[in-house]
Order: structure tokens, then sequence, then C-alpha cells
């Protein structure tokens, strides 16, 4: 159970902020698509971190035997909270500065 909140609570969070930041109300295809997009780069981001920096990559974070250890949980959540924070910061910053449209060239208009 530690590790699923582990693995999945982070996600939600950044996606509440991302909501009450933004002041808007998404509907549940985009409540889906930016927690999936969140979840990926929260713990693509601790995975790699305990990859590269920390070296604890080859340590199991969770077996079919035991869930994950508090000591273990309680790095694990200190830096997915933080990223979810940066990465909601960053996600308003990009939706209230970027626009992105999408123009179908008609080839056959053009000859």
């Amino acid at each position: 159970m530690i590790g699923f909140i582990c693995l999945f609570l982070p996600a939600c969070f950044s996606v509440f902020l991302f909501e009450k930041i933004l002041k808007a109300d998404l509907d549940l295809k985009n409540v889906l698509g930016i927690y999936s997009l969140n979840n990926l780069l929260i713990n693509g981001l601790i995975f790699a971190l305990k990859r590269f920096v920390f070296g604890t990559a080859d340590i199991p974070f969770i077996s079919l035997e035991t869930d994950t250890t508090p000591r273990a949980a309680i790095s694990f959540i200190a830096i997915a909270l933080i990223s979810a924070v940066v990465l909601a910061v960053a996600e308003v910053f990009v939706a209230k500065n970027f626009k992105i449209s999408l123009q179908e060239v008609n080839d056959e208009e053009e000859k």
C-alpha cells in the first residue's frame, strides 16, 4: 500500500495544484491526460535520480513479499511532492503562454 501511494499520489496532487492555480475545471479526458503525463514525468525523474545520483536503483522498491519500507517512502514522497509542485507551476506557465494549433494543408488547392 505504501508503494502504491508513493507511485500514484504525487501526480494526483500535481493535477489538483494545476487546476487550482489555473482556476479551471477540467473534464475527465484532460484530467486523465495530465495525470498520466505527470505520473510518467514525476516517477521518471525520481527513478533517474535513484539511478544516477543516489545509486539506489538496484534495490527493489516493491516486491511480492513486502511493501516499500517507510524510510524509502519518505525520501520518495519528499522528492515526488517537490517535483509535483514544480511540474504543476511549469504546466500552468505553458498553458497560459503557449497555444498549440493544427492547420490542415490541402494539397489539391495549392495546385
